[in-house]
């Protein structure tokens, strides 16, 4: 199930070497859909990417880890403060 799959990934357990940062509220992924990219994920060294012609169409996955935020429209307060 779908909810399954992002506690795995959220938790580091699936798509690790997808993941470009990590931290208590939120996770960002390299996204499936970016299909454009020559081998960056193999690319240790993320610096590197910086600038590079394959990430002009990047496409990330941000994913809140709390579990009561079902859409953006769920942020409030403080929370709707860190966009």
């Amino acid at each position: 199930d779908s909810a399954g799959w992002i506690d795995h990934v959220c938790a580091l357990r699936k798509e690790r070497e997808r993941n470009l940062h990590a931290c208590d509220d939120f996770i960002i992924n390299v996204d499936t859909k970016w299909t454009t990219h020559a081998t960056p994920l193999v690319e240790d060294d993320r610096a590197a990417w910086r600038g590079a012609a394959w990430t002009r169409d990047l496409y990330l996955l941000a994913i809140a880890r709390n579990p009561r935020l079902r859409t953006l429209r769920d942020l409030r307060g403080v929370e709707g403060a860190a966009l």
